[in-house]
């Protein structure tokens, strides 16, 4: 879990982000819980540094229904624990410079995933555990965020 505390339009909120799955993501926004659904993910990657996870979305909950709208910041990023698999996150703010797996490849814990360019220097990501690559989130030239999901494994 991770949380955000934000201020849009001088309104104040605390965001914290539960789980996100490739379908939706669970946030509790001022204590108020909400299922945030992704209907749409726009690589906005060129124009600025921002997680590809800033959809359009719509929040609900039981017998509920609120149009919530996905400010641009952190909070939306996908860095909550992923259901079924375990995403591998940036460890710092910087470049994909290589993208070296597929959707569907299986990959070897330590196996080079990704390279990251941050400072000047390259940074390899390595896949944590053995599994198959259910989802890339990124690709070459992507500018990513400290914490921003890359890739899940299941």
């Amino acid at each position: 879990m991770r949380q955000y505390n934000l201020s849009i339009n001088d309104n104040s909120y605390e965001v914290v982000i539960k789980e996100v799955t490739e379908e939706d993501i669970t946030a509790e926004v001022n204590g108020e819980e909400y299922v945030v659904k992704i209907q749409d993910i726009k690589d906005l990657s060129k124009a600025t540094s921002v997680s590809p996870f800033h959809p359009e979305v719509t929040g609900s909950k039981p017998a509920q229904t609120k149009a919530v709208s996905s400010p641009a910041s952190p909070a939306a990023q996908p860095s909550a624990p992923v259901k079924g698999g375990a995403g591998i996150c940036s460890p710092m703010p910087g470049q994909i410079i290589g993208v070296y797996v597929n959707k569907g490849d299986k990959v070897l814990a330590g196996q080079k995933v990704m390279v990251l360019e941050a400072m000047k220097l390259e940074n390899t990501i390595t896949a944590d555990r053995e599994g198959t690559v259910v989802n890339i989130f990124v690709k070459e030239g992507d500018i990513v965020n400290q914490s921003q999901s890359l890739l899940l494994i299941g």
